[in-house]
């Protein structure tokens, strides 16, 4: 497959329509992704990782021509998962899974970063302290409750996706990357823009952060540190 300069491809799979390949996709990891799927405690997180593993490694190989179980894949001290060996730096890649779906971004230009929740009843109100600016609450407390609900999934995922990129992850608090809803000049309905950003990333202006359409039973975005990327969202079959 082909991938060209500018362009981010994203693959969305349901792990459910896979699991007769689990052990396939088993064969294709590494011993060390191995070691990591065999310390979940619960069969669906080791499902989730194995399905998701499993599907980056075909993805890679077809877009490098390599073999899927030689792809070197290791990462940064932070935990930022990358290719290593002479792969290294010819895509860039990253990985997302909730409930039954996983979601695999990859670009030639750009570190990228990709988030996906499934939209989980928990409790709002406890979770908003850890990532939720006050200026992104006072926002918030305006909403009805099920807008509310989505509105923090809307704002988590666009979060996580930009730490990933960045390659920070829980290093970066998510309450000082701050988006607030502005009127396009389109005037097609408000958004979330990205307003305020740790220096870290740069300037906020930079980023394009694009909330991904999957399922109403999802939320899910991806964060690109360049201009005008051409996305493409694709379903993957096997």
């Amino acid at each position: 497959m082909e991938i060209r300069s500018g362009e981010v491809h994203i693959w969305v799979a349901a792990i459910s329509e896979h699991a007769t390949r689990l052990d396939g996709f088993e064969q294709l990891l590494s011993d060390e992704e191995r070691e990591r799927a065999a310390a979940f405690t619960r069969d669906g997180g080791r499902i989730r990782f194995i399905t998701g593993r499993g599907i980056l490694r075909l993805l890679l190989s077809r877009y490098l021509d390599d073999d899927p179980a030689e792809i070197a894949i290791s990462q940064t001290r932070l935990g930022k998962p990358m290719l290593a060996g002479e792969s290294g730096g010819r895509i860039f890649f990253s990985l997302s899974h909730s409930e039954d779906l996983v979601l695999v971004a990859l670009s030639p230009s750009w570190e990228i970063g990709v988030d996906l929740e499934f939209l989980r009843t928990l409790q709002i109100d406890r979770m908003i302290p850890l990532c939720v600016a006050p200026v992104e609450r006072e926002e918030m407390e305006k909403l009805p409750k099920r807008t509310k609900r989505r509105r923090f999934f809307e704002l988590w995922t666009r979060k996580e996706a930009l730490a990933k990129a960045v390659g920070l992850g829980l290093k970066l608090s998510l309450r000082d990357i701050i988006f607030q809803a502005v009127e396009p000049k389109d005037g097609l309905g408000s958004k979330l823009a990205l307003t305020s950003a740790p220096a870290v990333m740069g300037d906020p202006q930079r980023w394009q952060v694009v909330p991904l359409e999957i399922s109403d039973e999802y939320v899910a975005a991806v964060a690109v540190p360049g201009a005008d990327p051409v996305l493409c969202l694709r379903r993957f079959e096997g």
